[in-house]
Formats: C-alpha cells, structure tokens, sequence
C-alpha cells in the first residue's frame, strides 16, 4: 500500500527533527561528560605539556633579565625547584577557579626573588643597591607571574557552566523528540519493518552530521577564541575541547556505521519477503 502525499510529507518532516535531535543528543551527551566536568578537566589537563613550555619560556626570559641585570640565570631559574613549574601551574588554575587571583603575583614572590638576588651578591661579594635589587626581584616575579600565573579564566569558567546548563536541558529534549518522532514514524507505517528502516536512515543522517560537524569545529578549534592568558594556557584548553570533539566524531561513526549495517539488513530482509511473495 502507497503513503498518501501529506503523509510523506509528516515522515520526513519527523525524519528531519529526528536527525536534527540526533546531532543535539550526541554532543550534549559527550560535552556533559566532558568539557563541562570539572573531574574531566582534572584528569585530563595536559598540565605535563603546560609546564614543558612555560619552562621553556621562563629561560627565555630570564635570560634577557640576567643580560639586564648581570645575574646569572641560574639565580633566578632556582624557582623552578622551589616552587615546580607544574604544581604552581595547577595552584594557578585552582586560585581562578576559585575566583580568586590566579596570577601568582604577590609581595612574597618579590620578596623570593629578592632574597635569591641578595644571596648570591653576598655569597660572591659583589656590591649592590637594595634599591636595585627590589627592581629585579619586581621583573622577576612579573616573569613569572605573566608566564606561569592564569588571567581570564573567570570569562571561560561562566561560559562553560552557561555551556553546562544548555547541554543538560538540550541532552533531555533531545532525546524526547527522538522518542517521540522516532514512535510516530513508526506508528504512520502499516508495515512496521518501513517503518523502522525510516528511523534508522533519520539516525544515520543525523549522526553522519554530527560526525561531519565535529570534524569541522576540530579544524576551527572555537575553544581558542576564550581570552585566557598567557596563550600556552588558552592551547591546553583547546586540547581538551579537540579529544571532546573527538569524542563525538568516533561516537557519530560508530552510530553511522551500526544504523548502516541495519538499514541494509532491513532491506535484505524485506527484498526476501518480496521474493517470496512474487514467488506465491
């Protein structure tokens, strides 16, 4: 039996919100579990990667100081080993999150760099102005501070719980519509196995998009947009946000390549019946 027109129509307008929702459900599943989980980002922050270059940079950094100064390097490098670049990263992060200042910068931390500058002038006898020394300690701790410290978290921090609201109210309608198109389309058809078939090419469609759209927003890479400095800070987020993505392209795949194998075992199926049919 043939669908009238205006019930073509209903199916595949329902197909479409059914696909639509699908790409919803999808990312909102993943993102919930990911990118707006604190216990995520705790787990899998790079905090390795981040300390590996902002170690990088410190030398950089101070070495222009010691060309300033005339300190060696190594007086001021030695804050790597009191402080380790990785935990005063994590402090860092911790303080923003907390909402307060991330920076690292303080009286104690030019207080350190002073006393490490008046040590090593007193232990090799050179001669110096405190007042010149408070200088030194000031640019190294700001070194520091503009390296290792975190500055516009709090930015980042409204975004994803904004992001963490949407997803949650996003991951229920969306998994509604799908129940309830999906049920529609199923119930418009006589023959229930059509009906089906209908179904699995609107979550074929739908995850075949969400596949395509995670590939894309990798490429684009939106998290890098955020304001978060310095910009080795901005990159470990948008680290996270690319396995996030990622996530959701091998998830998309998989549900592509499972609704495919159904819908062609469905259609094997019924081309058998038919047979047999024209058979009779």
């Amino acid at each position: 039996m043939k669908m009238t027109r205006s019930r073509e129509i209903l199916v595949t307008l329902l197909q479409l919100v059914f696909s639509a929702c699908t790409v919803v459900l999808l990312f909102s599943f993943v993102l919930n579990l990911t990118a707006t989980s604190q216990n995520y980002y705790g787990a899998h922050f790079p905090i390795t990667t981040l300390s590996a270059e902002c170690d990088a940079q410190l030398t950089q950094k101070f070495e222009k100081l010691s060309d300033e100064s005339g300190f060696p390097v190594r007086v001021f490098e030695m804050v790597k080993t009191d402080m380790p670049t990785a935990q005063a990263a994590t402090n860092a992060i911790a303080s923003a999150e907390a909402g307060e200042d991330g920076s690292l910068y303080s009286e104690n931390l030019v207080d350190y760099f002073y006393h490490l500058c008046e040590d090593y002038a007193k232990g090799n006898h050179l001669d110096y102005r405190q007042s010149e020394l408070k200088v030194t300690a000031k640019k190294a701790a700001r070194i520091f501070s503009e390296t290792v410290g975190v500055t516009g978290l709090y930015d980042a921090q409204q975004k994803s719980a904004a992001l963490h609201r949407s997803v949650t109210l996003s991951q229920f309608l969306s998994f509604a519509m799908m129940a309830l198109s999906g049920v529609s389309i199923v119930i418009l058809f006589t023959r229930k196995r059509l009906g089906y078939y209908r179904v699995l090419a609107a979550l074929f469609g739908g995850a075949l998009g969400a596949l395509f759209a995670s590939l894309g927003l990798y490429v684009i890479k939106p998290v890098q947009s955020l304001k978060i400095e310095p910009a080795v800070y901005t990159a470990c987020f948008s680290e996270i946000a690319d396995k996030c993505f990622s996530i959701v392209a091998m998830l998309s795949f998989a549900i592509t390549a499972a609704s495919l194998i159904a819908m062609i075992q469905i259609e094997r199926h019924y081309q058998k019946s038919k047979d047999k049919v024209n058979i009779v």
